[in-house]
């Protein structure tokens, strides 16, 4: 019987070694494997980012080479820019990386550089310029895959190529590197080695090497923007501010949105702040920065909104000669259907008016020149002053708009007032277009534009529309159609 206790007390034994040893043996395997990763990705860093410092020439911050491109991809920073020119074409020998990462193929690899061609050189803020440094660099001779030239062999240690394959993939394509001596008990010199061209996953790994991003200590101030460059960072600043990193207050005013565009072309649309012309401090206005249609340009400062059902703007209204403003926090609200006067309308250099009416929910658009110190100053003396848009521009403002042939005055402060024995009729217009039947302008009978008032023994109802497009003439018929007006100027 002893022995069979003996026995039982080994197999319990190794019963409870077991775990524990099966245990030991999972953390050993798995401290082994760890080494090894990093053992791998050293040896890839060490084979890949030591020739990085012969990648490229620094960068062109702000230039773009306006030459021919091979290829458009996609890079999320300058550095991958510049690897995909390296890995994706062995023609590329410069690259153009487009700083906007929303954009799909932002990463141009070109086949030119602009030591060649300078005049192709050209400033774009939203570019960076990269060249390779190794630029006479020229597509590989195929390699054959059958044998090695011994010529090809490597006999320095300092030299190892390390092979690099996807796990169930083929080689990747390799390509041909710079003129390599060989060591010193070599009489015959080699003239080239085959080096791999890196993966994907280790070309992530050399970036990540490469470039940090500078943003993340928030080196912008004031409300500036910070845009993450390769090892450097360029602050985007607020208006009003200047410096490397938005430091410094900008004393110069700024009096309208162009101005604030101009100094910072990331800016959306919205309210801002301008500075009164007369006094100091500043005001809120709303600021138009993308492109209108009709209007074609950008940066327009809001002045005004009215609806022309309502008789708030109508020619006689003290809101065109006085410096009052009307529901400014509508006007805040941007383009929406909500009256408003802005105190941008006499504070805002004026040069050009973009001038929008809205019928049945068609929005239209025209483009006016002219040029004051605001349209407060033009409008506020009540002396007439002439436009040359066009008849038919002004007509475009409202689809099917009726107008009579003959007088066609344009510009700001027509009135007309005009007395019969047993008739009498007056014509106002603040900013618009006149016509009439006669050959003269002393009788006209129709308008279109902003700030109108009709009145007069035919007129009807038409009296009560401030803002469209109007007609009041027995042969011709009566015309009353109101639009919501909106005013903006630059």
């Amino acid at each position: 019987m002893a022995p069979v206790r003996k026995s039982a007390g080994k197999q319990v034994r190794l019963t409870l070694l077991k775990p524990l040893l099966t245990t030991q043996i999972g953390q050993m395997a798995s401290v082994f494997l760890r080494i090894t990763l990093l053992s791998l990705i050293f040896l890839s860093l060490q084979t890949f980012g030591g020739g990085l410092h012969v990648c490229f020439d620094g960068t062109k911050e702000g230039y773009r080479l306006n030459s021919r491109v091979i290829k458009y991809v996609h890079a999320q920073t300058g550095a991958e820019c510049v690897m995909l020119c390296m890995t994706e074409e062995k023609s590329c020998r410069s690259v153009n990386f487009r700083k906007t990462l929303s954009c799909e193929k932002n990463c141009e690899l070109l086949e030119n550089v602009a030591s060649e061609r300078p005049e192709l050189l050209l400033e774009d803020e939203i570019f960076d310029h990269y060249l390779l440094l190794d630029a006479n660099r020229k597509s590989p001779e195929p390699t054959s895959s059958r044998t090695t030239p011994s010529s090809i062999q490597q006999k320095s240690s300092n030299i190892k190529p390390t092979p690099n394959k996807a796990r169930g993939s083929a080689t990747e394509t390799t390509s041909i590197k710079s003129t390599i001596n060989n060591t010193k008990d070599s009489t015959t010199p080699v003239t080239a080695a085959v080096e791999p061209t890196p993966s994907q996953r280790e070309r992530s790994a050399i970036q990540s090497t490469m470039n940090i991003n500078e943003c993340a200590s928030s080196p912008c101030l004031n409300g500036g923007t910070c845009m993450d460059k390769f090892n450097s960072y360029k602050c985007s600043c607020a208006a009003g501010y200047t410096g490397a990193n938005c430091e410094t207050a900008n004393q110069q005013p700024v009096y309208s949105c162009e101005e604030l565009l101009k100094r910072n072309r990331s800016l959306g649309n919205g309210v801002y702040q301008l500075n009164y012309r007369d006094l100091p401090g500043e005001y809120e206005v709303y600021c138009h920065m993308t492109e209108i249609d009709g209007c074609e340009e950008e940066g327009w400062t809001l002045v005004m909104k009215i609806d022309g059902t309502q008789n708030d703007f109508r020619y006689d209204s003290s809101y065109w000669t006085t410096n009052e403003t009307y529901n400014i926090q509508d006007g805040l609200s941007g383009l929406t259907e909500k009256q408003t006067k802005l105190a941008s309308y006499w504070n805002t250099p004026l040069n050009k008016l973009c001038l929008g009416m809205k019928v049945n929910n068609v929005q239209k658009w025209i483009k006016v020149d002219h040029q004051a110190n605001s349209l407060f100053d033009v409008v506020s003396d009540g002396t007439f002053k002439a436009t040359t848009a066009g008849k038919d521009t002004w007509k475009s403002l409202i689809d099917d708009s009726s107008m009579q042939e003959n007088c066609n005055k344009e510009g700001f402060n027509f009135n007309k007032e005009k007395h019969g024995l047993i008739w009498w009729q007056s014509l106002k217009i603040r900013i618009g277009l006149v016509a009439n039947n006669e050959d003269d302008c002393d009788t006209p009978d129709s308008c279109i534009g902003f700030g109108t008032s009709v009145r007069g023994s035919s007129v009807g109802g038409a009296e009560i529309t401030s803002c469209g497009n109007l007609r009041f003439c027995c042969g011709w018929g009566n015309r009353n159609v109101a639009a919501f007006g909106l005013i903006l100027i630059k």
